[in-house]
């Protein structure tokens, strides 16, 4: 599925307690439970971590064996992880991107959490806002943000008509060639796409020129404030 769902959707494995430690009582009956599960690839046996080093090291040799792609975090040692989603050995989620639990199986089903990924993924889609097209942008212009030695840095901004948040996203255009120029003029169209789906506000600043004599050294001259 990380391969098929990747690009769309964030695996996580976390580690936590082993199921079926060697040695040592299972957290799921009291009593040493042993199984296939509680030898390694080499036969040797799989003890308890008691320190997070360990813990790590044994998460380590896991992902190595079997040849793991998805990223792998390591549960803490007061395992807040395991009994806030659990406590199972085998569990598996999926959530959304609003932070909502849509999926929760008690132990992993793979088909029927690909179904549930697919028809996310499909809801998803459908509200995607790009089909809201609008041709009309409103222009905002050369408004002073700083100074770059004693010339004024001005930026733009292009506002869709339509809004489809409140507060809307932006993202700033520095335009590559502008470095030399300092001038966001030519490039500030190239925005547009993001501005007419809806999806974006549109600044397109003028900064600090590139030095002379610095041989195209590429200086930043911006400062972003939240």
């Amino acid at each position: 599925m990380q391969a098929k769902y990747g690009d769309r959707v964030q695996f996580l494995i976390i580690y936590t307690v082993e199921a079926h430690p060697v040695g040592s009582p299972s957290p799921y009956s009291g009593r040493e439970w042993t199984t296939s599960a509680s030898l390694d690839k080499e036969g040797y046996p799989l003890t308890q971590p008691v320190t997070y080093a360990e813990r790590v090291a044994q998460a380590t040799k896991m992902v190595q064996e079997l040849g793991i792609t998805v990223p792998v975090l390591v549960d803490e040692m007061d395992n807040l992880i395991w009994h806030t989603y659990g406590p199972a050995p085998n569990i598996a989620y999926l959530i959304g991107t609003n932070g909502k639990i849509l999926v929760k199986q008690g132990w992993y089903q793979p088909q029927q959490m690909e179904a549930a990924i697919e028809e996310y993924l499909e809801g998803a889609e459908k509200q995607i806002p790009a089909a809201r097209l609008t041709t009309r942008v409103e222009v905002v212009k050369d408004i002073e943000y700083g100074l770059g030695g004693d010339v004024p840095l001005l930026l733009d901004i292009y506002i869709p008509e339509k809004l489809i948040a409140s507060p809307m996203p932006a993202v700033i255009f520095i335009h590559g060639g502008g470095w030399r120029g300092g001038d966001k003029y030519p490039s500030s169209g190239s925005g547009q796409p993001w501005i007419f789906r809806g999806e974006h506000q549109l600044q397109a600043e003028r900064h600090r020129p590139v030095p002379s004599g610095s041989g195209g050294l590429q200086v930043c001259g911006t400062v972003a404030e939240s």
